[in-house]
């Protein structure tokens, strides 16, 4: 009931590559739009087109659970390249 809610004025991204993030440099919605694409890449069920499902939520949280661990331990802890 007392959260904040802010507002980002849209900016039109460009047909060809990251314009968008050349042109802005920062971009509030790239972590999770990343983290949930990641999710979408390496858990297949979670694709977008697949044949893959599960049935059962509680299987769904389990796939979920080990793929945060593998995220956190072995994703994130990696430092990063430059």
């Amino acid at each position: 009931p007392k959260a904040t809610h802010k507002r980002y004025k849209s900016i039109r991204g460009a047909l060809i590559g990251q314009g968008e993030l050349k042109r802005t440099g920062h971009d509030p919605l790239f972590g999770i739009n990343h983290t949930l694409a990641m999710l979408r890449d390496n858990i297949k069920r979670l694709s977008r087109k697949t044949w893959c499902v599960t049935r059962k939520p509680e299987v769904l949280d389990d796939i979920l659970a080990i793929y945060t661990c593998f995220h956190n331990e072995r994703l994130t802890a990696r430092p990063a390249k430059r």
